[in-house]
């Protein structure tokens, strides 16, 4: 899908597709499983941090 919005002109990666997607997932991966065993902490920045790398890696202007 990153590729084809990428060819569309939607989105403009600054690494390829592949891994965009396997940091992304990973990221997601490592974030649940520290709200998993840290429940009461607030994760509010941390969420804000993490769009803003998405946006960083999926925009290369």
């Amino acid at each position: 899908m990153l590729r084809r919005k990428e060819a569309e002109g939607v989105l403009s990666l600054r690494f390829d597709a592949e891994s965009v997607v396997t940091y992304m997932f990973a990221a997601a991966d490592g974030g649940a499983l520290q709200r998993l065993t840290d429940p009461e902490r607030d994760y509010s920045a941390t969420v804000e941090a993490g769009a803003e790398v998405a946006r960083f890696l999926l925009t290369s202007e």
